[in-house]
């Protein structure tokens, strides 16, 4: 993935880093690649999550133990095409 391949770049800038994911399993599986596979690269920078509430126009905490369940539950059925994005940012 993108960020697989710029991690070195957001580790020497995660303290000033601030990035929006949108996190789609279904297309990450389409592309090759997996959900679990993109939690490990986020879980290496060792940031903040937050998904964006768009409907209640906040931001809601979530660990990446929690996002690991949630691509758990989504890749149970194949044609289950959820999505959240997701805010990080630097401590």
């Amino acid at each position: 993935s993108i960020l697989r391949a710029l991690s070195a770049v957001c580790l020497d800038n995660r303290d000033r880093l601030k990035m929006i994911v949108e996190f789609w399993p279904y297309g990450l599986r389409q592309a090759g690649e997996s959900g679990h596979a993109l939690l490990e690269t986020l879980r290496l920078l060792n940031m903040p999550s937050f998904i964006i509430d768009h409907l209640g126009f906040s931001l809601m905490p979530i660990d990446i133990d929690g996002l690991e369940e949630w691509v758990t539950q989504t890749d149970q059925t194949p044609d289950n095409q959820g999505f959240i994005n997701l805010f990080m940012s630097s401590p």
